[in-house]
């Protein structure tokens, strides 16, 4: 190999290692709110101040990490569409938001995975 090949390699290399260090901090952290949910208690009047709290502060992390931020506005988004908060108990709420929010770590998931196999078949 010359030496701009070695070079572009090693770009590949790097930014593909990051995408996989993003996607694993991605994925704790969403992981991370659902356990924070689980041993969430408060009214059903509070609950949904609570977690678009957990949300937000999520979202204005630092180091800012663009994938995880993406996932929360998704969440945010889905938690309307699937009109969470309607649900009859404070149980029933949890269990939906952490059901939008598993949702998303599969979204990551997959998406890391086809990155991860493409980057593999490119180096191959």
């Amino acid at each position: 190999m010359n030496k701009n090949d070695l070079e572009i390699l090693y770009k590949l290399l790097r930014n593909h290692l990051h995408v996989i260090g993003t996607s694993r901090t991605t994925r704790i952290a969403l992981e991370s709110f659902i356990s924070s949910l689980k041993q969430l208690k408060c009214s059903k009047e509070n609950i949904r101040r609570q977690i678009f709290d957990l949300a937000q502060a999520i979202k204005n992390g630092k180091p800012r990490i663009a994938p995880l931020i993406n996932l929360i506005i998704r969440s945010e988004k889905e938690f309307e569409n699937r009109k969470v908060f309607d649900q009859n108990t404070v149980d029933e709420i949890k269990n939906a938001v952490i059901a939008v929010v598993a949702d998303q770590i599969v979204y990551l998931t997959q998406g890391t995975d086809k990155i991860i196999d493409l980057g593999t078949n490119y180096v191959e």
